[in-house]
């Protein structure tokens, strides 16, 4: 399943190490704004991924 293109721009800038600070904070509020929590944006960071899978009992 394919992502937005916006959030893996955001998450490139978060992963580039060339990125300003400033535009890293925007990266983070632009995922945050399309529903991950703080511990999402975590785990995207760490897999290079925006695509993650949550599995629940519904």
């Amino acid at each position: 399943m394919p992502t937005a293109p916006y959030l893996d721009k955001a998450l490139a800038t978060l992963l580039n190490e060339d990125s300003t600070e400033g535009a890293k904070d925007i990266a983070k509020e632009v995922l945050a704004n399309s529903g991950l929590t703080e511990k999402d944006i975590q785990d995207c960071i760490e897999q290079r991924t925006v695509f993650v899978v949550y599995i629940f009992e519904a």
